[in-house]
């Protein structure tokens, strides 16, 4: 048995759980942040749809030729990106 309490193989946590939660919530939210750009940068690039003109299309996607082609690409996107940060912090 090892005298230090801990199992073989593993070592204790140098980083406190706050810290922890604080790194996985800023990664997932980076990655967020990060996957909504691409969205918006695909959208304007694909369908013509600036960053102004989003606004209105999320609001009323019917309007807009592609509108519900664009939204479910931003939130395909925003999502993989969330997973993503999470996945990056193997707290």
């Amino acid at each position: 048995m090892n005298t230090s309490g801990f199992m073989k193989g593993l070592s204790p946590r140098s980083v406190h759980p706050a810290v922890q939660l604080l790194m996985l919530l800023g990664l997932a939210v980076a990655g967020l942040c990060l996957a909504s750009l691409l969205a918006l940068l695909l959208a304007n690039a694909l369908y013509g749809v600036s960053m102004l003109q989003f606004g209105a299309l999320a609001a009323a996607p019917e309007r807009a030729p592609h509108g519900w082609e664009v939204l479910m690409l931003y939130q395909g996107l925003s999502l993989a990106g969330w997973g993503l940060g999470r996945q990056c912090c193997r707290c």
